[in-house]
């Protein structure tokens, strides 16, 4: 698994009749133009619009993890608008009168900070429908506290995209975890692993998994 190919829809943001819908510090804004406007149809503008659009989705997606994961550095950052700029290079538009796009998975950031990463691998049970976690056991330090929380986040990209965001316990808890793979979870998935601190006020940068 790695990057996943589809046919995307429009997103939250864009442009809707005479309102233009974006994001402005971390808040929804909306600006209202005349009807005369036609805005702007270069390639290179639409590209830009649907690649917006398209994280502007997973954004939301996979918000359960990156409120956690993509800590605020000021009052005006927020995780939304930390994912979009930090994952900014990880859309590409194949087909743009279909809106096919391939977005390149290991490469999302769910989770950015100074601890250190968990050690973890998982595999994927097809037939049980479940994902085994083993998280290895790693040196205490100033940035890796065995009362650590270590987090997945399991995407899943389909016709309809989802997330499940599961804890995995503490550093110092190590071996093994199982999380079953409910239904909904029903498109290609892609599994991120990061830490947090136990007040959660630091974390850790997410790791992508490959399913073995």
């Amino acid at each position: 698994m790695g990057k996943a190919k589809w046919m995307y829809g429009k997103g939250t943001q864009g442009r809707i009749g005479n309102n233009s819908y974006y994001l402005r510090k971390g808040m929804q804004m909306i600006r209202q133009t005349g009807s005369n406007y036609t805005g702007s149809t270069s390639t290179a503008a639409l590209i830009q619009q649907l690649i917006f659009s398209v994280l502007s989705a997973w954004a939301t997606t996979s918000f359960p993890g990156i409120k956690l994961g993509l800590l605020p550095h000021d009052v005006w950052d927020t995780a939304r608008t930390r994912f979009m700029s930090l994952n900014s290079g990880i859309v590409t538009v194949t087909d743009l009168e279909s809106k096919a796009v391939e977005v390149d998975f290991p490469s999302l950031v769910c989770a950015e900070g100074r601890l250190v990463p968990p050690d973890a691998e998982v595999t994927f049970d097809e037939e049980a429908q479940s994902l085994a976690f083993t998280l290895a056991a790693q040196d205490p330090g100033i940035d890796c506290k065995e009362d650590d929380t270590i987090h997945a986040l399991i995407l899943s990209a389909g016709k309809r995209n989802r997330c499940l965001l599961k804890t995995l316990g503490t550093r110092g808890d190590g071996g093994m975890t199982s999380v079953s793979v409910p239904k909904y979870l029903d498109g290609e998935l892609h599994v991120y692993v990061f830490a947090t601190t136990a007040d959660g006020k630091m974390a850790s940068d997410s790791i992508y998994l490959p399913l073995a």
